[in-house]
């Protein structure tokens, strides 16, 4: 059997009103997750926002730190096959970062992201895609043709509900994308 190992981009923010802001990765093998990277965020830079509201940002994003944890785990070797995130993470550069490194990611993304189909650029929750399915086309501000599959699901409170993922791997279906990005998940473990 061949091994598959996954550098999982997690975004955890403690509950309470003085929490640490914790970005971390997570490297697993099996049903075993281990740390191998993490930054608390320090927010140190005053602004107000636009209800005139003092806030604070850090100085540096959170792709940035993502990216960085990407190209440290490579340096570090680290092997992996995968690098899963949500929407957070979910930006261009990200996903070119990954890609450039010769690894492969699935993303959780917004169903109103750009993609280029019959000459012209459409949102993708205007496709008419059934549960698990997956078209390939080339999303706006990338230079590589992507995979996109939707998962239909159903809440607690009985209503349906939809997302997004988005990987450039071009040779997995719908159903074995969304069970690999379900290996994200471990991350409330710790």
């Amino acid at each position: 059997m061949k091994a598959r190992w996954f550098v999982i981009i997690i975004l955890i923010l403690s509950i309470g009103i003085k929490g640490i802001n914790l970005l971390s990765a997570l490297i697993r093998y099996g049903n075993i997750a281990l740390p191998v990277d993490y930054y608390i965020v320090h927010k140190s830079i005053e602004f107000q926002n636009k209800d005139c509201k003092t806030k604070f940002r850090s100085d540096v994003s959170k792709n940035e730190i993502a990216r960085y944890f990407i190209s440290n785990g490579k340096r570090n070797h680290i092997k992996f096959k995968y690098v899963l995130a949500d929407i957070w993470f979910g930006s261009n550069e990200n996903m070119q970062h990954v890609h450039d490194m010769d690894k492969e990611f699935i993303f959780a993304c917004k169903s109103n992201r750009l993609i280029r189909f019959d000459k012209v650029w459409h949102k993708i929750n205007d496709l008419k895609m059934s549960d698990e399915q997956v078209i390939t086309y080339h999303v706006k501000g990338l230079s590589f043709p992507i995979a996109i599959t939707k998962k239909v699901f159903i809440n607690e409170e009985s209503s349906v509900g939809e997302f997004y993922l988005i990987s450039n791997d071009l040779n997995s279906s719908g159903s074995q994308l969304y069970k690999i990005y379900q290996k994200r998940w471990i991350n409330q473990c710790y």
